[in-house]
């Protein structure tokens, strides 16, 4: 439905796609759209979860971005979407939260590699330690890939991120993975999808996806 809503392109189905702003269920799938069909002519991957596809659909319709919670998000709508374009987007910016995001950094070497987030924002943020989708791929013939399955059974899960400080985290080789093998011809990409939202602890955490380039470093062990 939010693929479908997308190629639409229509900004009277905003209301569908907010129902899914809560949704974080992760998912993989290739498919051709209508665009990639005639544009790109291949077969084309995403990985995310419903939650972070609709907002990223509910941005190009809008370009105003929503945050996770269906119902602060359909109350604003409620009140605004019947407007025209250039007022409807400013009372959304007046009747919802400015979305908070970190700054994320990555590299590597032989133990690991190692994720950095900054706060530049004045507020806190609430950051999942552990990514629930995290791939690294050199584009072509190999992979490696998994999904968390844990569970939120405390917040420990989840980091918060005072405004200006940083927090690191290592994921190392014997997680499985063995980037710097793959990377040794070549740069792979790493992509992380962070999708737990922390409600069932009570936090409100930052969900987003994260794509870098990284090469292999020849001094690794």
């Amino acid at each position: 439905m939010i693929w479908a809503i997308e190629r639409w392109g229509h900004v009277g189905l905003a209301a569908g796609l907010i129902q899914f702003l809560e949704d974080t269920e992760v998912f993989e799938s290739y498919y051709t759209s209508w665009w990639e069909m005639t544009v790109v002519k291949g077969n084309y991957q995403r990985v995310g979860t419903p939650a972070l596809q609709a907002r990223r659909v509910l941005h190009q319709l809008t370009r105003v971005w929503f945050p996770f919670d269906k119902h602060l998000a359909m109350a604003a709508w409620r009140k605004a979407g019947h407007l025209p374009d250039h007022e409807r987007s400013v009372a959304l910016q007046t009747l919802l939260p400015q979305p908070t995001q970190p700054v994320l950094a990555v590299k590597a070497d032989g133990q690991g590699i190692h994720l950095t987030a900054h706060n530049p924002t004045d507020r806190d943020i609430w950051l999942p330690k552990q990514p629930t989708y995290f791939r690294v791929t050199d584009g072509e013939h190999h992979d490696l890939e998994f999904k968390t399955d844990w569970q939120q059974r405390e917040n420990q899960a989840f980091i918060k991120l005072s405004a200006g400080k940083s927090w690191s985290k290592t994921y190392h080789r014997r997680d499985g993975l063995l980037f710097n093998e793959l990377a040794k011809e070549k740069p792979v990409q790493v992509k992380l999808v962070f999708a737990e939202n922390g409600k069932a602890v009570g936090v409100q955490a930052w969900q987003g996806v994260f794509e870098s380039i990284l090469t292999h470093d020849p001094n690794a062990r």
